[in-house]
């Protein structure tokens, strides 16, 4: 089985946050946030529906609870891109 690319995987985050917050499902994308694996998912995935749910970011209470994870995993990686993506994802609020 192929392993999905990068981009496929972004492009899916951006239509899954789109077509919730288009639909006003802001619960269902709050439960999304709540459960995405921070540990499983590539950063570019994570930073996309952090960026992409930002219009949102006062209903979102998981949304920040996902930049705190985000960062706790970047930094358990010891991962030389930490600083810049972590900016990134605080930039992103609101």
């Amino acid at each position: 089985m192929n392993k999905p690319n990068v981009q496929d995987i972004v492009d899916t985050a951006v239509n899954i946050v789109d077509l919730l917050l288009k639909s006003n499902r802001i619960q269902r994308l709050n439960d999304v946030l709540s459960r995405l694996d921070v540990e499983r998912l590539p950063s570019e995935a994570i930073l996309a529906f952090l960026v992409t749910s930002r219009c949102a970011a006062q209903d979102l209470p998981a949304r920040q609870q996902l930049i705190t994870r985000f960062e706790t995993a970047l930094r358990a990686q010891n991962r030389s891109d930490a600083d810049i993506l972590i900016r990134i994802a605080k930039e992103s609020k609101s």
